[in-house]
């Protein structure tokens, strides 16, 4: 089918396969890309923004479209620079006022979460009456998603990058009456990485203010633990080998 990320038997070294972090990794030449980046932390942020290609790719995103993005964490961050590359114009959304200052500061209009019916109407205002084209949730979060297939237009694109174990309840007409497409999005294809490194060599300054927390390969399990205690404070833990 063309789609190897959505294979039943996808494998990722690091999450299906142990092993990922370590100081030295044989891959096939293939999954292999030099990148011009002389921080290898920043150089690090290629997966990330590998995710956001994929999801912008899959949203389909124009030059002059407008774009929400519901969730300003790190794949939010890197799905707006990537909308924005395209020439669309971003709205991102959170909770978080920290989140949506590096929002702005890299270039997209924020809107703080206030509850569905209000970002649903605000996105309506930004983007016009029939709402965005493009609406992207990269939380998982319940309430995101509902917002996100509310304030879409008719015929447009809800893109659901966020993962989560929860049900989420959505009026069904929403779909059919406004014939909407409901894309998921799955880490990326080869290609797609090749062009998450480009655009990190584009952007290695703008993108390096995403690492929030830099720790040593040996305080790996605290660096894990870290990050899972500690979601407010944390934007990218980041674990280098010295």
């Amino acid at each position: 089918m063309g789609r190897p990320n959505a294979c039943d038997n996808f494998e990722l070294i690091g999450i299906h396969v142990d092993g990922g972090l370590q100081e030295q990794l044989a891959l096939p030449e293939e999954q292999v890309f030099p990148i011009g980046v002389s921080d290898p932390v920043v150089a690090a942020l290629a997966e990330p923004v590998s995710i956001a290609v994929r999801a912008v790719n899959r949203a389909r995103v124009e030059r002059g479209e407008r774009v929400v993005v519901l969730g300003a964490g790190p794949i939010g961050q890197c799905i707006s620079l990537v909308a924005r590359e395209r020439g669309a114009s971003v709205l991102v959304i959170d909770l978080q006022e920290s989140r949506l200052e590096l929002g702005r500061s890299t270039g997209a209009e924020t809107l703080v979460w206030t509850g569905i019916v209000d970002v649903v109407d605000a996105a309506r205002r930004w983007a016009g009456p029939s709402g965005p084209p493009v609406a992207i949730d990269a939380t998982g979060a319940p309430a995101a998603v509902r917002a996100m297939v509310d304030m879409v237009a008719s015929a447009g694109r809800a893109v659901q990058v966020g993962m989560s174990g929860e049900e989420v309840t959505l009026r069904l007409g929403s779909l059919t009456e406004k014939e909407l497409d409901l894309l998921g999005v799955s880490c990326c294809n080869g290609p797609e990485f090749g062009e998450a490194v480009a655009v990190v060599e584009r952007n290695a300054e703008l993108l390096s203010r995403l690492v929030s927390h830099r720790f040593a390969l040996e305080r790996a399990p605290e660096a894990l633990r870290f990050a899972i205690d500690n979601p407010t404070e944390v934007m990218k833990v980041v674990i280098g080998a010295s």
